[in-house]
């Protein structure tokens, strides 16, 4: 956004006149006058007139102003006529990655005027923190300024060595890394060069600048573009209007340190847990569980102590594969208690928030490219839908007596969770409900439009675009709770239609799980409690057809807008070429081949070359 505008002093009158510079940002230098009072008005691109008023003059006080000089920073502190004993000594401050690069004295008169030259050529590239503390070492002023030395970054070469633009061709290209890397990882992908791109963000940009600033940066990649003095400028005023705080100076001052959610993992995934439905003030830390672990392999028995807060684990059992475990509580006082398994595993991310706005918030322009790719991807959804069969429409039977569905949402549901337009399953009475694994592969095909992946860790949801709500006796939960839980204690489910206004995030509809209580409860028969842990996620290979070979499945239109991507291809200092083959798709003419990685040592690279 462009904008344009004057300063004015308390009288109205015009002290000076700014516009903004690059991407709606800009700056402008004054000296306040104490007692004054300073507005600002100004229009934005449809000239529309708007006034700020700026904060008031205090009466003592120090400024900081940081000038970009080539490899050099020139730090300017000003002092006012005014200056309390609390400002005359001051400690300048240089952070980089949350470690200390300098610190500074600066001793200070009334209307002083010091400078502070810092040199940059030695530092890596980054943001650069420079924080200005009083006598007592309370922050009063901080500037981030960014560091670019080019030393981040290296370029590797491509040669095409077979070339297949025509239908079904087959390609191969070669990439050299330079002798003097050590080992690296890349990632590389070829797209139909029709299709839109989006070049604002790339991995430089965003481990460098949009990942390091509060704020979000538009068009990140802009800035490292190229070394010019001009993009340099722009990229300063990003550190100016931008906030920067990943602690804050009064907590480490004062030697507090901030509190871990998610200790740092040093260990594969092992066995833990966590015991529910019971007070602490009765658990003395001489309690037990039993496990009966079955996986693939074999059974094995495990008896485990559970400590005075309900967790138990043991570190040295490793597990990657999914497993079914049986336990049983050893104490008089766990008979109603239950164990939950993995409960201090990191959650899944919700991507759901950013894929909803991620067709606006990039700004794509190439209208012609972004037709093509919902073209392509129109077609691919009609050849999936014929493969995948028509799914069967809800059959609705009248009867006179009160379904049973019915009556499970009288005595289950409540609030705007009763009643309503949606789906209702009566687990209690299904004589099949124990032959599925959980709630998600019990509900996977009987909801139109709802789908549900179970290979997933935890299984994902899709409806209509988004992700649907999970509740669990209409408390909102993850699916990867849900996944835990045995059909078997589950006695009613309701898939409400989008939108569900019963609770948070509820746009793409809602699922409602109630567990069995009174008379729905199963007897145990005396037998072991059971649940499901899931191991690792297992590596979903990026498919691309080989037309050289019969398979069924390339008898199929081909009309795939990625021909190859590959997240991890590894290059050692003994072998540093990488050859590929790919096969082209039915329709596409060129190539775009996106290369990006990381060495040992933490050099990076962004890449773009067209096959055409």
């Amino acid at each position: 956004m462009k904008i344009k505008g004057r300063l004015l002093d308390g009288k109205g009158t015009s002290l000076q006149s700014f516009s903004s510079v690059h991407d709606g940002m800009g700056s402008f230098i004054f000296i306040p006058q104490a007692g004054s009072i300073y507005t600002v008005k100004w229009a934005d691109e449809k000239n529309v007139e708007h006034t700020t008023n700026l904060p008031p003059v205090k009466t003592s006080g120090v400024s900081m102003q940081v000038a970009l000089d080539g490899e050099r920073r020139i730090i300017t502190v000003n002092a006012g006529p005014q200056l309390e004993s609390q400002f005359r000594q001051l400690h300048l401050v240089g952070t980089m990655n949350q470690s200390l690069v300098f610190k500074n004295d600066i001793p200070l008169t009334g209307n002083d005027n010091v400078k502070r030259i810092i040199p940059t050529k030695d530092l890596p590239s980054g943001i650069l923190t420079l924080t200005l503390f009083d006598a007592a070492w309370n922050a009063i002023a901080e500037r981030i300024t960014f560091v670019n030395n080019n030393e981040y970054t290296f370029q590797p070469q491509m040669e095409v060595q077979r070339w297949g633009l025509g239908k079904r061709k087959r390609n191969e290209i070669e990439i050299r890394l330079p002798d003097s890397l050590q080992d690296a990882n890349l990632s590389i992908s070829v797209t139909d060069i029709a299709i839109e791109k989006d070049t604002a963000d790339n991995i430089i940009s965003h481990f460098l600048l949009s990942s390091e600033i509060k704020g979000r940066v538009y068009n990140p990649a802009y800035y490292f573009s190229n070394n010019s003095d001009s993009v340099a400028r722009h990229l300063d005023l990003v550190m100016l209007t931008n906030g920067w705080r990943r602690f804050k100076w009064e907590d480490v001052v004062k030697g507090k340190l901030p509190q871990i959610t998610y200790p740092r993992d040093t260990s594969y995934l092992h066995l833990s847990g966590q015991v529910f439905g019971v007070a602490r003030s009765q658990l003395s830390g001489r309690e037990s569980i039993a496990l009966l672990i079955k996986d693939s392999a074999a059974s094995k028995m495990l008896l485990m102590g559970i400590n005075s807060d309900g967790s138990f684990g043991d570190p040295n059992f490793i597990l990657f594969d999914t497993l079914k475990v049986y336990y049983s509580l050893k104490s008089k006082f766990l008979t109603t208690a239950e164990a939950r398994f993995m409960t201090d595993r990191l959650p899944a991310p919700n991507y759901t928030a950013f894929s909803k706005n991620f067709m606006y918030s990039n700004n794509i322009f190439d209208t012609t490219g972004m037709s093509h790719h919902i073209l392509l991807a129109s077609k691919a959804l009609e050849l999936a839908n014929i493969d995948r069969g028509h799914i069967m429409q809800t059959v609705v039977i009248e009867t006179k007596k009160k379904p049973t569905v019915a009556v499970l949402d009288e005595k289950y549901a409540s609030g705007m969770f009763k009643g309503g337009d949606g789906y209702q399953f009566d687990l209690v009475n299904d004589p099949i409900t124990g032959s599925y694994q959980n709630a998600f592969s019990y509900l996977q095909g009987k909801v139109a439009g709802l789908q549900i992946n179970t290979s997933t860790t935890p299984p994902s949801l899709s409806w209509r675009g988004g992700s649907p709500g999970v509740f669990l006796d209409e408390m909102p939960t993850d699916a990867d709770m849900i996944g835990n839980i045995p059909v078997t204690d589950i006695a009613y489910i309701k898939v409400f239609r989008p939108p569900f206004m019963g609770g948070f995030g509820g746009q793409n509809g809602a699922i409602a799980i109630y567990t069995r209580k009174g008379s729905d409860q199963t007897s145990k028969g005396g037998g072991l409690s059971s649940n499901t842990i899931a191991g690792y996620s297992p590596i979903k290979e990026f498919y691309s057809p080989n037309y050289d070979r019969f398979d069924p499945r390339n008898d199929r239109l081909d009309i795939r807008s990625t021909l190859f991507w590959s997240p991890i291809i590894s290059a050692n200092q003994k072998n540093k070429t990488v050859k590929l083959s790919f096969y082209n798709n039915d329709v596409t003419k060129a190539f775009r081949v996106v290369i990006e990685g990381m060495t040992k040592d933490g050099l990076l690279t962004h890449y773009e070359q067209i096959m055409e």
